[in-house]
């Protein structure tokens, strides 16, 4: 996920606050950061559950059922 610039610059100003207020607390996330960057994967691309299409045909087919009859009902 990319961040923006100011939003970088305003993290980094709260890093350095929070290093200057508890060291040892930001020496923790620090070391707790670099391990989940040492393990870190590039994302895939999510799949789509097989199920998901049918599923959203069906809920489609049903709106447009309801639509419908109530469009008939109506008149």
């Amino acid at each position: 996920m990319a961040v923006r610039r100011d939003d970088r610059r305003r993290l980094r100003r709260i890093e350095e606050g929070l290093a200057s207020t508890d060291p040892d607390y930001a020496r923790r996330l620090r070391r707790c950061a670099d391990r989940l960057a040492e393990h870190s994967a590039p994302s895939a691309a999510e799949p789509v559950p097989r199920a998901a299409l049918p599923l959203l045909w069906g809920a489609v087919l049903v709106a447009a059922l309801v639509l419908v009859l109530a469009t008939a009902l109506a008149a």
